[in-house]
């Protein structure tokens, strides 16, 4: 059983771990117990990642980070990006039965360690190359020295926990932005909010549906095209119609999924 607990359910196991009892839906040695009876796996995502960082008080993020660790072992899900290239192609090899198909063996949902949870090889951290706005060009910025190799250096377990939990200083350190991906990810929901306003107006609710899918299609454009070309497929044989588009998407899971939740 695979069980993906919101940041909220994370919390709550914390509450009720420092108050030394367990309450019905929350009971942390039961599921320490699932999980090493293999009965049960609770993965981390991403969102995990950024919503523990949010805690500003390191304490406080040691804490809920510590039950993370314990009770995910660092298993964690990929993003949905990176499953949607896999998805995609295989959608396409079976629309068009393609022979000589080999799905890529490392593209899964479930795997090891913040850097499969944000497909990266820097995990949750990102490096600045340069600074710039509108009125003046920053030069290349060079480190001294390459943090997440240092963290590496010291083996996966420093590594993951520092991912995670952070450091006591890492929230004070000059230049540090711990919420960059918040603020992207309040950026998208603003825009995907006017989105909906539109298409949800007077006149627009009946074509509401294929809004939705056009926009995510337009979105996967490059990643169908990609595959196209790679298999020697012609894009437009796919889309011959509105419909064609439909079994396509119906065909990709997580763009699937993705999509009618919003609907």
């Amino acid at each position: 059983m695979t069980v993906y607990l919101d940041q909220n359910a994370w919390v709550n196991l914390l509450k009720e771990a420092k108050k030394g009892r367990s309450s019905t839906d929350c009971n942390i040695q039961e599921l320490m117990e699932r999980k090493k009876s293999g009965l049960a796996h609770f993965p981390l995502s991403a969102m995990h990642y950024m919503e523990t960082w949010h805690r500003s008080k390191w304490e406080s993020r040691y804490d809920l980070a510590g039950v993370m660790r314990d009770i995910s072992g660092y298993l964690t899900l990929a993003p949905m990006h990176r499953l949607h290239r896999a998805e995609i192609e295989k959608a396409i090899v079976e629309k068009m039965a393609l022979k000589g198909y080999t799905p890529v063996p490392e593209v899964g949902a479930f795997g090891h360690g913040v850097d499969h949870a944000f497909a990266s090889s820097t995990g949750r951290f990102r490096y600045v190359e340069s600074l710039a706005d509108e009125h003046w060009d920053s030069p290349t910025i060079e480190l001294e020295d390459d943090p997440i190799r240092i963290l590496k250096s010291k083996g996966d377990a420093v590594y993951q926990w520092a991912s995670l939990a952070g450091s006591p200083d890492s929230m004070k350190l000059e230049g540090f932005d711990r919420i960059t991906q918040h603020r992207r990810g309040r950026f998208y929901a603003e825009n995907q909010q006017k989105k909906m306003d539109f298409w949800t107006s007077p006149g627009g609710k009946d074509l509401v549906d294929r809004a939705v899918i056009t926009s995510d299609f337009i979105v996967a454009l490059d990643d169908v095209n990609d595959v196209c070309e790679i298999r020697g497929v012609d894009p437009l044989s796919l889309v011959h119609s509105h419909e064609d588009i439909i079994e396509l998407w119906n065909a990709v899971p997580t763009l699937h999924a993705y999509s009618s939740l919003r609907i």
